[in-house]
């Protein structure tokens, strides 16, 4: 046991159990005595004993649950305003804390790593059942890091706290990746302020305002200000936006393509060349017979094998090879007849 879980070698282990999915460690402290947290004294004075739940981290991806019985004890100084204390186990409990150092760790870089609701979802794989609250509130319980003694290369640029309402001026060192501090606003004095008396500041990669370049020229007159390579590239682009715009009308963009030389079967069929199938005869021969009667609309047709309206109508046609025949004169297209109001 001590070899796989060390923080747990200066417990007495009375039981291990597996309740559901969870591993169950039952241990009571071994110490007769305590340290006053208050005054640094040894004490022996005993007053209760009660029972702690700690959540760890088990093994195989299983939640490990450590019921630890621990002692209250008794101040003997009566001056002291504080009656009892409990006793902490070094690496293992801490006050009003419900899971181990090791735990409270892969919570904490999980949270760091993952942010909240997918921090949360690892941590019920690995048996450390937590909200995305409980690992939101780890990462601001963190202590912030400690800033580098010098910064060489540093970046600044604007973000907003509130789109279009409140903006602000962050600073980060490029070397480390990491914020160095967060500016209320993003004018030239108060970035400035933040400037003078900086040692060993040497680049300035910077967004392209000209407030920024004010403030390092008057705080940091030796730094080389470079621009980030997002505004070089926007700047660019807009450039040559503004090129082409202004020579559209003698710039050619792409070549004219040449014309493809069609195939002769790609052409469009020649209607004498239509194949003369039965339809077509039919019509060609009535279109004649229709012809041979003359002019005249209202002249004799019952020789004609067609319907009256229909020898009228190719009696005004011209012979063609589709069955359909043309159109019907005087009725134009459907596409140019005018609107309906």
């Amino acid at each position: 046991m001590a070899l796989l879980y060390p923080h747990l070698g200066g417990l007495d282990v009375t039981d291990i159990d597996r309740d559901n999915d969870h591993l169950v460690v039952i241990a009571a402290t071994r110490t007769s005595e305590a340290l006053r947290p208050a005054c640094g004294i040894v004490t022996e004075h005993l007053h209760s004993r009660y029972q702690r739940t700690l959540t760890d981290v088990g093994p195989a991806l299983s939640a490990m649950r450590i019921h630890l019985t621990v002692r209250r004890f008794r101040y003997a100084n009566d001056a002291c305003e504080q009656a009892t204390f409990a006793e902490q186990v070094d690496g293992l409990t801490g006050r009003y804390r419900r899971t181990t150092p090791a735990a409270q760790e892969v919570i904490d870089r999980l949270g760091t790593a993952l942010a909240g609701r997918a921090g949360a979802r690892i941590a019920g794989m690995l048996g450390i059942a937590r909200s995305r609250h409980t690992l939101l509130r780890a990462v601001r319980a963190l202590p912030d890091p400690e800033p580098p003694e010098t910064t060489p290369v540093i970046g600044i640029n604007d973000f907003a706290f509130r789109k279009r309402h409140t903006y602000g001026t962050v600073i980060v060192d490029q070397d480390g990746r990491r914020v160095l501090d967060v500016l209320p606003d993003r004018s030239a004095e108060t970035v400035a302020a933040w400037l003078t008396g900086k040692q060993g500041i040497e680049v300035v990669c910077r967004d392209r305002a000209a407030a920024y370049g004010a403030a390092i020229t008057a705080a940091q007159p030796d730094a080389v200000q470079v621009a980030d390579r997002w505004h070089l590239w926007k700047n660019l682009c807009d450039a040559v936006d503004r090129s082409i715009a202004a020579n559209r009308r003698w710039a050619r963009l792409t070549d004219e393509p040449e014309p493809v030389p069609r195939r002769p079967e790609d052409a469009a069929p020649d209607v004498d060349r239509v194949a003369e199938g039965r339809r077509a005869q039919n019509t060609r021969r009535r279109w004649a017979q229709v012809q041979q009667l003359g002019t005249d609309q209202h002249g004799p047709l019952q020789a004609v094998d067609l319907p009256a309206r229909s020898a009228r109508r190719r009696r005004c046609s011209t012979p063609q090879a589709t069955p359909g025949g043309p159109p019907r004169p005087g009725r134009p297209h459907r596409s140019r007849r005018p609107p309906s109001r």
